[in-house]
């Protein structure tokens, strides 16, 4: 039986905080809401269009070696460059990077369900030594992006889990840029950015 339980997708928060931002439709008819969620599924998979929904970070899919993947579907092991509106890390050479370590795609008609649940986790930039994550969070943070529909609603939602601060780096600027950037998101930055991003991904405009 698929399984569209989102705590199944979203890891159990053990250290440090946790963060997140949701945001809901609700359809008229069933037909809309089939509709729609497909279309909602799409640009969730489509990361590399995901500027256009967040307005200020851009994300580009990317391989293992760091070389650009134009797709418009993303895959597990692929790896995300992602320049924030801030200066990025020395050891990414700019960008923070994630690794997405799980996709799921669920219907389960009995329940008139469905869910899309993508989860990332902080890595470090390719050709890199490896000693630690090019990201403000450590590998213990994750973050999962989740599209559920339950008959005429649907819930798109970002969850952060064990966010810790990246302060391992050699690097002094890599240490202090983490802690702030860690704080800011910690703060409430990263709920306003993520409710932004979640509201522009639900436009009812195709």
């Amino acid at each position: 039986m698929a399984n569209t339980d989102k705590s199944k997708v979203i890891p159990k928060q053990k250290k440090g905080t946790k963060s997140g931002a949701e945001e809901t439709v609700v359809f008229e008819n069933h037909r809309d809401a089939v509709l729609y969620y497909e279309i909602f599924k799409q640009r969730f998979l489509n990361i590399n269009r995901w500027i256009n929904y967040s307005k200020t970070t851009s994300f580009q899919l990317t391989d293992l070696a760091g070389t650009s993947i134009n797709e418009d579907e993303a895959k597990a092991g692929y790896l995300v460059k992602i320049k924030l509106p801030v200066a990025g890390t020395s050891t990414g050479k700019g960008y923070d990077w994630v690794k997405i370590e799980h996709i799921t795609d669920e219907y389960d008609p009995m329940k008139d369900e469905a869910l899309l649940g993508i989860r990332v986790r902080p890595t470090a930039a390719p050709g890199s030594d490896r000693s630690s994550t090019a990201h403000f969070y450590t590998e213990d943070t994750t973050s999962t992006f989740t599209l559920k529909r339950k008959g005429l609603e649907i819930t798109a939602q970002e969850s952060g889990r064990n966010d810790v601060y990246n302060l391992q780096p050699r690097n002094i600027w890599d240490k202090v840029r983490n802690f702030i950037v860690g704080i800011f998101s910690s703060a409430g930055g990263s709920h306003i950015m993520w409710k932004i991003f979640l509201k522009n991904i639900l436009s009812l405009e195709k």
